[in-house]
């Protein structure tokens, strides 16, 4: 399973998406691993375009995965298959 956290200052520089790609190309070509799976919350667009944009997809839709500030939200989870 693959996770990032970007403080706010920082988002929007690549940081997470180049960090991914390096995690994700060692997982498949070093540790030989078969699967990846990604989370993120379904109102996250920014987590969405970097699982899309590393070629992940989405097979699930997890609703009240978590309580955050007295609110439920879901997570979309996403996989990618080596290949």
């Amino acid at each position: 399973e693959l996770s990032y956290w970007i403080a706010n200052p920082f988002k929007g520089n690549g940081f997470a998406t180049e960090a991914a790609i390096a995690v994700v190309e060692f997982g498949f070509k070093l540790l030989n691993l078969q699967k990846i799976i990604i989370a993120h919350a379904d109102k996250n667009m920014e987590s969405k375009r970097i699982c899309e944009k590393l070629g992940f997809l989405q097979y699930a839709h997890e609703h009240f995965a978590f309580l955050k500030y007295n609110q439920w939200h879901d997570l979309l989870w996403y996989e990618k298959i080596n290949n």
